[in-house]
């Protein structure tokens, strides 16, 4: 069977390019209202608040993270549950993995609440990563959005698992236009502060969710969780890949996340607002080039529990000469950032080409390693990933101090630190992937 593509794959395939499709719709919608939302949040809030919320959400980011991985850990035990066509090994994988997340989440909220009460981060972040802009109580709204965004979030990657992942864009879409009628209301009533700012936020993401959860209790009655499904033989299954797939997702944060949280410290605030506005724009890619590799994580566990080897060598293939487009569209993006970015926020807050360029080798560079990682993500291969990415964690801040501050490279010493951080992996992961295909397939 690993050497034939059966109807079960070309399903499957029509699946992925539908649920890919749909997924950069909503997606684009999305970018279009987080677009809009960006110049009126500058306007609200002037360029040194709204740097200071920009690495709020990266701190949020910093929590969200120490979700342990359960979250990934149950995606995959649920698309193993949906590969053995079992629906109560699916209700009992669906009801352990949102056990297992809410007591992470409401541990997460009270340890976090203790570090913040109980030791003085709250102001060394404020003197020495804010620059002396008070957050008040953003700082707690923001790290309760977290706690709640995880716990009421997973329910994303339950859709996910049943390969409905375009659950991921209808969350970022909902959330988005919602926060932006909300900003609208803050203009209106002349809400500047931080503190409104996050609360508004904090309403937009806990009211999608619960959209969300409503959604699969409708759509999915015979999945959803029951007190007498709970599966404690599934705890290991959940957290040896979640706590292993945690190392990876902790290295990923400190490469992509703390470039914010040194451009304010090395740089100053301000220097955040240009780094975010190329984040942004190159985002765009990501985006569909995520949307893609998100749809097609459960497709693979499936797929691989199936052993239809033949049907994820050629989806494989496809990403990889999918590549050449990805990189053509990098080269363009950097090309027309300068413009774009000076329409959009001001000249000011454009940065030169070859920002840019680096911006476009990042980006082409992060697409190239998605493949392969979300391949062995959705197998649970995941000892090379969490070697690499310990690796390059580790030599991801040096690495940029070193262009930033020593060869005075500024903001885009920012850019080559990533890039360092991002080689190794990209040279294993594909000999990596190359060798379980091969091994596998008859």
């Amino acid at each position: 069977m690993s050497g034939v593509i059966t109807e079960s794959s070309r399903s499957r395939s029509r699946r992925v390019v539908q649920q890919a499709g749909f997924g950069i719709v909503l997606r684009f919608g999305s970018v279009a209202a987080t677009m809009m939302a960006t110049p009126m949040m500058l306007t609200l809030m002037g360029s040194r608040q709204f740097g200071v919320w920009l690495v709020l959400l990266s701190v949020l980011q910093w929590i969200s993270l120490f979700d342990l991985g359960v979250s990934a850990g149950a995606r995959n035990e649920i698309a193993r549950a949906v590969a053995s066509n079992n629906p109560n090994n699916v209700r009992q994988a669906v009801t352990t993995g949102w056990w297992y997340v809410m007591v992470v989440s409401a541990s997460l909220f009270a340890l976090s609440a203790l570090a913040l009460t109980l030791t003085p981060a709250q102001q060394w972040l404020e003197q020495n990563v804010f620059k002396g802009v008070d957050a008040g109580g953003a700082l707690w709204l923001v790290l309760t959005c977290a706690c709640l965004s995880f716990g009421l979030g997973y329910i994303q990657s339950v859709f996910a698992a049943l390969e409905k992942a375009s659950a991921f864009s209808l969350f970022s879409l909902g959330t988005n236009v919602l926060f932006l009628a909300l900003l609208a209301l803050a203009k209106w009533f002349s809400w500047t502060s931080m503190a409104h700012i996050a609360l508004l936020y904090l309403v937009a993401v806990v009211a999608s969710n619960l959209w969300l959860i409503a959604r699969f209790f409708s759509a999915y009655p015979h999945y959803t969780p029951r007190r007498a499904s709970f599966d404690r033989t599934r705890r290991a299954s959940i957290m040896n890949f979640g706590l292993r797939l945690f190392v990876v997702q902790l290295a990923a944060l400190v490469i992509f996340t703390t470039s914010r949280l040194m451009a304010s410290t090395l740089l100053g605030p301000e220097s955040v607002v240009i780094y975010d506005a190329g984040f942004k724009l190159f985002s765009l890619i990501t985006m569909i080039h995520t949307l893609i590799m998100g749809t097609l994580w459960s497709s693979f566990t499936q797929a691989y529990e199936r052993k239809e080897m033949e049907w994820i060598r050629r989806s494989l293939i496809r990403l990889v000469q999918m590549m050449l487009p990805v990189v053509a569209s990098c080269l363009v993006m950097a090309w027309i950032a300068p413009w774009l970015v000076s329409k959009w926020l001001g000249s000011s807050q454009a940065a030169s080409l070859g920002f840019y360029l680096l911006f476009a080798a990042v980006t082409a560079f992060s697409c190239w390693s998605n493949i392969f990682a979300y391949f062995l993500n959705g197998i649970g291969d995941t000892k090379l990933q969490m070697f690499s990415a310990i690796i390059a964690g580790l030599i991801n801040i040096p690495a940029t101090y070193l262009f930033t501050v020593k060869f005075e490279l500024g903001i885009s010493g920012l850019l080559l630190g990533t890039l360092v951080s991002l080689s190794l992996f990209s040279i294993l992961g594909p000999l990596k992937a190359l060798q379980l295909v091969k091994k596998n397939h008859v």
